[in-house]
């Protein structure tokens, strides 16, 4: 179990930021999506950590390079947000595979559990994603920006005034998709590579 104190975000910090890499190996081989699963991990590390400043919860992108034991490199992203109390059973139990690690925050003289786990399981995080994508939205990270853009066909699949409800699509086992009614699917690509 990861521990923090004050506030979970703490995570993404200093030595907080080192251990939490030290739980991806585990983790990543556990995920459907991960392309790495007969491959031996050398290390995994975080290089770069996006703050989503969405609506309802705040989440982080994470860009992780996994290093094999042959030499090659990967890189993957997850986006991640924290559940305590009921949510945090409700992930585990209904969503077990979005599950990255259990995690205590102490907060004013208490300590409270919960678990970090993948954002696209959160549909009020994929909703909010689908929107920022509306709007144009930049998310500043240390090296580099997420900059969302909608094309021209936007407006007239995702109209504002019908109602979305996000699933995730269970079929997929390289990328996570999102499918909004009928209506759209969002992808979030796990494998990340340079260019176009």
């Amino acid at each position: 179990m990861l521990s923090v104190t004050n506030r979970w975000e703490e995570l993404f910090e200093g030595t907080s930021l080192l251990t939490l890499a030290e739980t991806l190996p585990v983790a990543l081989q556990t995920k459907r999506w991960f392309g790495g699963k007969a491959r031996q991990i050398a290390t995994a590390r975080i290089t770069e950590v996006v703050s989503f400043e969405l609506e309802p919860k705040k989440s982080m992108l994470l860009l992780i390079q996994v290093a094999y034991a042959d030499g090659a490199t990967e890189t993957y992203q997850i986006p991640v947000t924290i559940a305590f109390g009921d949510e945090a059973t409700n992930i585990r139990e209904s969503f077990a595979q979005a599950v990255l690690t259990p995690v205590s925050v102490e907060e004013r003289a208490r300590r409270i559990e919960g678990l970090l786990y993948d954002a696209m399981w959160n549909s009020s995080f994929t909703l909010s994603l689908l929107r920022a994508i509306e709007r144009g939205a930049r998310f500043p990270g240390k090296s580099g920006t997420v900059a969302a853009s909608p094309t021209n066909a936007y407006q007239e699949l995702v109209r504002s005034e019908l109602p979305l409800y996000p699933a995730v699509m269970k079929g997929e086992q390289s990328n996570t998709s999102v499918a909004f009614g009928d209506q759209v699917i969002l992808k979030l690509y796990r494998r990340l590579e340079e260019g176009t």
